[in-house]
C-alpha cells in the first residue's frame, strides 16, 4: 500500500490499517515511491484470465515485470504479445482458463 501510494482514507479502514502496526509507517513521498518502484526487474505478473488489451501489457511493465503468465482467448492476443515483445516481457501463454463468467 505504501508502494502504491492508497491508503486507506476512511476511519475505519484507516484504524483497522494502523493497528496492524507497532508504529504506523509514514506514507511514501512521490520521490520515494519511484525510487522504490524504479529498483523493481524480473517480475512476473499471473492471471487466471486474458489480458485484452496492450495497456495491460504496458502498465505491467511500469512495475517492473519481465514474465507473464496467462491464457489467451482474447481478440487482441497478437497485440498484446507483439507489445510484450517490444516491451522485452517474455509471455508464457498458460492452456488452463481459471476465470469464467
Amino acid at each position: 500500500m505504501l508502494c502504491s501510494g492508497v491508503l486507506p482514507a476512511s476511519d475505519e479502514e484507516k484504524h483497522e490499517y494502523e493497528k496492524m502496526f507497532e508504529e504506523v509507517p509514514t506514507p511514501f513521498s512521490a520521490e520515494e515511491r519511484q525510487a522504490w518502484l524504479s529498483k523493481l526487474s524480473e517480475v512476473a505478473v499471473s492471471s487466471d484470465a486474458f489480458f485484452p488489451f496492450i495497456d495491460n501489457v504496458f502498465r505491467a511493465a511500469r512495475s517492473g515485470v519481465k514474465y507473464i503468465a496467462a491464457p489467451t482467448g482474447s481478440q487482441n492476443d497478437q497485440a498484446v504479445f507483439t507489445t510484450a515483445e517490444k516491451l522485452n516481457i517474455t509471455f508464457v501463454e498458460q492452456h488452463i482458463r481459471l476465470f469464467h463468467h
